[in-house]
């Protein structure tokens, strides 16, 4: 379903480049309800679908030519501001300290890194960064802002055309309501406790992997890997950190994270055979991942940071400003547990403490 559905868009795709230069109407031409009639008899769309998904991908379209356009501006050393909606707040740069200066609605200034500034769109606080600010932040910046706003269209297309699709011979309709309940609790119950802490967990490694410069990526993923992979977000790691003999010492290899806050044996089993089937069903369909591995972190106290850090002025870094320094290692370590030797882990550890 996935890789039908890709191709509809890179179809959609071709037909937005040839009406580039036309105004921006949100109609849908003529040519590309014929296109996406040919997408309703493939099966690739669902009926009454199709024009919402072209304009969500006119509207993916146009972020990235936007992205293209600020990072012309950040190659000019221009100020710039990522694609988070509200009020800019001012972002400068303090040569002597190596960390941003930032200013709040309140009018008072308060320090930042470079990681906080590329991760803060998630928690919905929208930058304008100074002209001074380094230009590997403002490109850092600009595209961590564009992906994020592609996902969450994405996501979007997705979901618009799974509520109304039959299940495919072979797929169950709990599969599309699973997909269903997934947008429910990242737009209208984006308070739960998991949706939370998967937030802060993203946010968190990534925040460390941009001050720290850490030998390891973290990319979110879309509502499809979520629902049908049993995928929450990928870690890329060096293949030999895992004990795997490969010529290329800098060959990553993607693994694809389930987590989960709930230690109970029931919910250990449940996710255990959730990802096994994920692996089995997809073996003929490109994984895109090589592993699936489940991470529990018991966490408490998700609400209390959430609200602590909305009290305290919604300040650079997230609600996990708040977490102790033996928080932060606990998680830093329980998630790459198994992924990356313990000897790696305490040495990056140290280079994050070290600030």
């Amino acid at each position: 379903m996935k890789e039908n559905f890709e191709a509809a868009l890179l179809g959609m795709n071709e037909k937005i480049k040839e009406e580039k230069e036309e105004p921006l109407t949100g109609a849908v031409p003529e040519d590309v309800e014929k296109e996406i009639e040919k997408f309703y008899k493939e099966g690739t769309l669902p009926e009454g679908t199709g024009e919402d998904v072209y304009k969500l991908q006119k509207e993916k379209r146009e972020i990235v030519d936007e992205l293209h356009r600020k990072l012309r501006a950040v190659d000019d050393g221009e100020a710039v501001t990522g694609f988070t909606e509200g009020e800019k707040r001012e972002v400068w740069w303090n040569e002597k300290t190596g960390k941003a200066s930032i200013k709040l609605p309140n009018g008072k200034w308060v320090l930042a890194t470079a990681g906080d500034i590329v991760t803060d769109g998630e928690w919905g606080l929208s930058y304008k960064l100074d002209k001074d600010v380094p230009r590997d932040i403002k490109k850092k910046f600009v595209v961590a802002e564009a992906r994020r706003k592609v996902l969450e269209l994405a996501d979007e297309q997705i979901e618009r055309a799974e509520m109304v699709r039959e299940p495919e011979p072979g797929r169950r309709r709990d599969v599309v309501n699973a997909i269903y309940r997934r947008m429910l609790e990242s737009k209208e119950r984006g308070n739960q406790d998991g949706v939370i802490a998967e937030k802060m967990i993203r946010t968190f490694f990534e925040k460390l992997i941009t001050d720290a410069k850490l030998p390891i990526g973290f990319e979110a993923v879309d509502v499809y890997e979520d629902v049908e992979r049993k995928i929450d977000f990928v870690i890329c790691v060096p293949r030999r950190a895992r004990g795997i003999g490969v010529e290329d010492p800098e060959e990553r290899e993607d693994i694809g994270i389930q987590f989960t806050l709930n230690d109970s044996p029931e919910t250990q089993e449940r996710k255990m055979k959730q990802i096994a089937h994920s692996k089995s069903s997809h073996v003929k369909d490109r994984l895109e991942v090589d592993d699936i591995v489940l991470v529990t972190l018991p966490l408490r106290s998700l609400h209390a940071s959430l609200d602590d850090w909305r009290d305290q002025g919604e300040k650079p870094g997230g609600p996990m400003q708040s977490w102790s320094e033996t928080r932060k290692e606990d998680i830093f370590r329980g998630v790459l547990k198994g992924l990356v030797p313990e000897k790696e882990i305490t040495e990056m550890w140290k280079i994050i403490k070290k600030g």
